[in-house]
């Protein structure tokens, strides 16, 4: 595969969440090409989206580097735009508005630095307690435990791992956020919630749903619920893991194929019933049992349902016999829904229902 193709399967891994995966083939093009500056700046990206931000910043470092030695002016200015949003999802916004500004020195071309830089400055004035105290860095850097728990911390405040729509929150809202991966075999949820009370924790696994529920830090319930799931999963082997800033969900796949999402949409609900339908023998009336029509009487029904009768007693009169046998076969075959007094068409047929146009037939 060439470097190209494995960054473009990246960016497809990116689009569907599979962050872990993208690493990966961002890794693969690395391995091809170590001055791939393209390579370093999306795994970055996936890195930051996974909350990783030490690894994330490595490849900032090492594409900035890169960058230098081409002396490319706009290219240095990319590496310190997306510097600047590792920053920003760290919550040390005065590091994160440096890296913007310097962006801009360089001449960056992403669109949306402006709108980066205006969020940034708007967050340091209406919520100055976001902004994390950047002293002592490098030792949070080196310390990768500490600098983990906090950004769990900040987690808890901010969501910030869809950073392609964190535009569109002004101010940020403060809410649990949760991420998911998978592998072959398996479902990983990460719900970023601190503190979980394990006692407290209510997890039902059901082959088709998962639900969550726990008290959250802000005096409230949280409640997170999948169903039905994309595919089945076994219920008896999923299991869960309480973190001190995070719990982790691990669904077991029942068929090891890749999931495009986490549920199923309604769309593909809709469908699924329908095929269920269609394989579902339906019964004109809730009586199975065989009628021989050539011999039916109107008196012979008594072991069948009522209400047809009762509604045949008034449209008998002056009827013959063939027309009622033609009438009653008719009306309990097609579940109500066809009548005809033509013995010569009834006889040999089968009347299916044929429900008047805009109703759907049900099947009970």
């Amino acid at each position: 595969m060439t470097v190209e193709s494995s960054i473009k399967k990246g960016d497809d891994l990116i689009k569907s969440k599979d962050y872990l995966g993208a690493i990966q083939s961002y890794s693969d093009a690395i391995k091809q090409n170590p001055s791939a500056l393209n390579a370093f700046l999306k795994r970055s990206t996936a890195y930051q989206k996974l909350s990783n931000y030490g690894k994330s910043k490595e490849d900032i470092s090492t594409a900035f580097t890169i960058a230098n030695e081409r002396g490319k002016r706009n290219e240095i200015g990319l590496c310190y735009y997306k510097l600047g949003l590792i920053y920003f999802g760290e919550k040390k916004l005065k590091m994160a508005l440096k890296q913007f500004d310097k962006a801009s020195e360089y001449d960056c071309k992403e669109a949306t630095l402006e709108m980066w830089k205006n969020k940034t400055k708007y967050d340091l004035e209406t919520h100055p307690e976001w902004n994390v105290d950047e002293e002592g860095d490098d030792e949070e850097e080196k310390e990768e435990e500490e600098e983990d728990a906090q950004v769990e911390e900040v987690s808890q405040k901010v969501s910030s791992s869809n950073f392609d729509e964190i535009n569109k929150i002004a101010p940020l809202n403060i809410k649990i956020r949760e991420d998911w991966y998978q592998t072959n075999d398996e479902i990983i949820i990460t719900i970023y919630a601190k503190g979980v009370n394990k006692d407290k924790l209510k997890i039902e696994f059901e082959s088709k749903s998962v639900s969550i529920l726990f008290p959250s830090a802000a005096n409230s319930e949280y409640n997170y619920n999948l169903d039905p799931l994309y595919k089945e999963i076994d219920a008896e082997k999923s299991s869960f893991k309480v973190y001190s800033t995070k719990l982790e969900i691990y669904l077991k796949k029942v068929e090891n194929i890749k999931w495009p999402s986490l549920e199923k949409s309604e769309e593909e609900q809709e469908e699924e019933e329908a095929k269920v339908n269609e394989s579902t023998p339906a019964y004109p009336t809730s009586s199975k049992k065989k009628v021989n029509w050539n011999k039916f009487k109107v008196d012979d029904d008594k072991d069948e349902e009522k209400d047809p009768n009762d509604f045949f007693k008034t449209i008998f009169k002056d009827v013959d016999e063939d027309s009622r046998r033609a009438m009653m076969k008719s009306y309990v075959q097609s579940n109500g829904t066809v009548l005809t007094t033509s013995w010569d068409e009834a006889k040999d047929k089968e009347f299916e229902t044929s429900p008047p146009e805009g109703m759907v037939e049900k099947k009970w």
